[in-house]
């Protein structure tokens, strides 16, 4: 049984792979750009596996989320705008019909529920209580407070076991590597190559000041790539400790700690290095994993001092303005890059 189930997956994932081929010749012939016919290539892959499985699905929506900032100056817009959002949706759809199927939902019945739902229906009822008089608006708000609560129960009653759970730890922390090291260069390059795919990424500019590059990685801003880096770092180093000692997933993800730190001082984000640096320290104390602290604070002030932008974001050359969004940015690129 077992061998009929890998000889299904092996045919799905080659015929999944044989279309995002297809489709990404299609968009090549149509477009002429690479970057495009890549960008398709993998969202059909994406999408075929979120239609495969619920644990693909929500893979393939924190994929979106670590590349949200590529895919909106790509292709600015209401559609990369709900890209997550649509995804999200599928995952709720499998869920609900999988609960039909007479799979447990645990989560419904876990602490965190009934908080979840009450904050949803004060979140509601707060869309009638809006000075713009503007549904859309109204709905845009509702959206940015609770439309990451339906993850809490989709991965509760999906990732079940232990190897589930490490293995998304480690997809986390290794996609997070991938994009912290793509901040560390874009903050030494700049944003030129990024204006050579589409004019669109001019938002980026903001962040700029002369030399001086808060680096947003492949994300919208720097604060949230931050934020994410921060988050990461944790996350590496909880899976390193949870991993078998020496061993080469134990040795990647201590090495990629100190890659989502370097990447956190690029982009210049007080706020995130701060509760990521707390994080850090409270986690490794509750080890008493001594000696990691203190190899990874090395590494740390290491890849800290390489970066030019944390010791030139924290001194009195650069103003908080740098964070805002000026009048000279179109309506339509701030509006994609909400």
């Amino acid at each position: 049984m077992r061998r009929d189930e890998a000889q299904t997956r092996f045919l799905f994932g080659a015929i999944a792979v044989c279309l995002a081929i297809a489709v990404g010749v299609a968009v090549m012939l149509a477009t002429n750009k690479w970057t495009y016919a890549v960008a398709a290539s993998v969202a059909t892959l994406g999408t075929l596996a979120a239609l495969a499985s619920t644990e693909a699905a929500l893979y393939t929506i924190i994929t979106i989320a670590c590349f949200d900032g590529l895919i909106k100056g790509m292709s600015p817009g209401m559609a990369s705008m709900v890209l997550k959002d649509a995804y999200l949706g599928l995952a709720i759809v499998r869920w609900i019909w999988e609960g039909v199927n007479n799979q447990p939902r645990q989560s419904l019945s876990s602490p965190v529920a009934l908080p979840a739902f009450l904050f949803t229906a004060y979140c509601v009822g707060q869309m009638f209580n809006t000075e713009t008089m503007s549904w859309m608006l109204a709905l845009a708000g509702l959206r940015s407070w609770v439309i990451w609560i339906p993850i809490y129960f989709i991965t509760y009653d999906t990732i079940r076991t232990r190897r589930q759970f490490e293995r998304m730890l480690l997809f986390i922390a290794l996609i997070s590597a991938g994009t912290g090291v793509y901040g560390v260069v874009q903050h030494q390059i700049g944003f030129e190559h990024l204006n050579a795919v589409s004019p669109n990424f001019g938002f980026y500019d903001h962040f700029k000041r002369g030399s001086l590059i808060r680096a947003p990685g492949t994300y919208v801003h720097p604060g949230t790539a931050g934020a994410a880096m921060s988050f990461a770092a944790t996350v590496c180093a909880g899976v390193a400790l949870a991993s078998r000692a020496f061993s080469m997933q134990q040795i990647s993800l201590l090495a990629a700690a100190p890659i989502c730190l370097t990447a956190l001082a690029a982009t210049g984000s007080r706020s995130p290095l701060i509760g990521g640096m707390v994080g850090l320290i409270v986690f490794v104390a509750m080890t008493r994993q001594v000696r990691l602290l203190v190899g990874m604070a090395v590494l740390v002030a290491i890849g800290m001092g390489l970066s030019e932008s944390f010791c030139r974001r924290y001194s009195m050359l650069l103003s908080a303005s740098i964070t805002f969004i000026h009048g000279a940015a179109s309506r339509r690129n701030a509006r994609a890059f909400l």
